[in-house]
């Protein structure tokens, strides 16, 4: 499957900038963004609930690794070719991508995926981590790194995740209440290491 163009789309876009004053760009990315997050159920029914939520995390500028596949997958058009049943996401990596809370429905019907890192993704919000108890029954690494939309109250949603072993949170700048939020989520979950730390320099890879 080949992404369509939008080129075109961009350079008219350009030009009209250069003869506007009106601040187009940002309602433009905004309308964009929603486009390509939007969950798409017959997708999900004729390609099944791996492969339609690996094409959007990709579409996103995300990236996936499939149980036995090498490594991180970073272009859409180079997806396992074959049976779409013979591949499942076991990790996710979203670095500066675009994805949002009404994408994270695609999560829902995942049963392999073990680790996600969200890194610098300004769109995923406190709705969005409510989503991730999609994958609470085989998620076990997660890594949230400056999410300037989350709070406090999202995450506490991270309480549903009961089979994390691993949490590293860096950098929430919305999160009030660091240290209070981390007492919490050690309470909530005792057979989790969490650490939370406030150094947009310290990244953990």
């Amino acid at each position: 499957m080949i992404l369509p163009s939008i080129s075109k789309g961009l350079l008219s876009v350009n030009s009209l900038l250069k003869t506007s004053n009106k601040p187009i760009v940002r309602p433009f990315w905004h309308w964009l963004n929603h486009v390509w997050n939007e969950y798409d159920p017959k997708r999900v029914e004729e390609v099944g609930p791996n492969r339609a939520c690996a094409e959007w995390l990709l579409k996103c500028g995300a990236h996936v690794k499939f149980k036995n596949w090498g490594s991180y997958i970073v272009d859409f058009n180079k997806m396992p070719p074959g049976s779409f049943e013979a591949f499942k996401i076991e990790e996710i990596r979203a670095e500066n991508a675009c994805i949002m809370a009404r994408g994270f429905e695609y999560f829902n019907g995942l049963k392999d995926v073990k680790s996600v890192k969200f890194i610098n993704c300004e769109l995923i919000d406190d709705t969005a981590l409510a989503k991730l108890s999609y994958l609470r029954s085989s998620l076990e690494d997660l890594q949230l790194v400056f999410l300037p939309s989350v709070t406090d109250l999202g995450l506490t949603y991270l309480y549903l995740l009961e089979n994390l072993k691993d949490l590293y949170l860096n950098y929430l700048p919305n999160v009030k209440d660091e240290k209070l939020a981390e007492k919490l989520l050690r309470e909530k979950l005792p057979k989790c290491k969490v650490e939370f730390l406030q150094n947009p320099d310290e990244i953990k890879k």
